[in-house]
């Protein structure tokens, strides 16, 4: 198999063990793929993500709202206790993708104007665990191996930037802890929803 069949042969795969209810579109901008995400009742509604290869991506909800409940999201697993505090609530999005023939995972979070670390380190750890399932999936099943791939987490927020806007400059995360836990996280002050982020800025 060679390096391009081993790309196509794993987001084949990542498709077929997601359940379709929950991917996210790619669509296409010119050469480009770009990926968006909504959330019509929370206050940052859509963001929108571009400069992907199209046909080299694959997008889900881990936090999708149920089809005959749309007040009650559908939880990460249906075996783990719902009344456990933490382990049960995903991401917004979680894109698998190659860009120059790299593979990387991001992970987004689309929260308010004041988001907590509380909230969303712990999103980005369920979602992080979720990732490694998957991979333990894709190697028993398939002898397909994504551990290789980095994690990079975004967190998209209303906060109004000043000086040069973020979304047009490479960026660099920032190391944030909570509960003993340290991450890299991208913060993007995302307050006009007409802008798009370009994924390579982040690579």
């Amino acid at each position: 198999m060679n390096f391009e069949e081993e790309e196509n042969t794993i987001i084949s795969k990542l498709k077929d063990i997601i359940n379709p209810q929950v991917y996210l579109e790619i669509k296409q901008d010119k050469k480009w793929g770009k990926v968006i995400l909504e959330e019509p009742r929370a206050k940052l509604k859509k963001v929108t993500i571009i400069g992907f290869e199209y046909e080299k991506t694959f997008a889900f909800k881990l936090d999708a709202k149920e089809k005959l409940d749309q007040n009650r999201t559908i939880r990460i697993s249906e075996y783990l206790n719902p009344h456990t505090e933490n382990i049960n609530k995903g991401c917004d999005g979680i894109i698998f993708t190659y860009l120059a023939g790299k593979g990387y995972v991001f992970i987004c979070e689309m929260k308010s104007e004041v988001p907590q670390k509380i909230d969303y380190i712990q999103q980005f750890r369920n979602s992080s665990v979720f990732i490694k399932f998957m991979n333990a999936i894709l190697h028993e099943f398939y002898g397909i191996n994504i551990e290789t791939f980095p994690i990079k987490y975004i967190l998209f927020d209303k906060k109004k930037s000043y000086g040069q806007t973020p979304t047009n400059m490479r960026m660099a995360p920032i190391r944030e802890s909570y509960n003993d836990k340290e991450l890299s996280i991208y913060r993007i002050h995302h307050p006009n929803e007409k802008r798009s982020l370009d994924i390579k800025l982040l690579t």
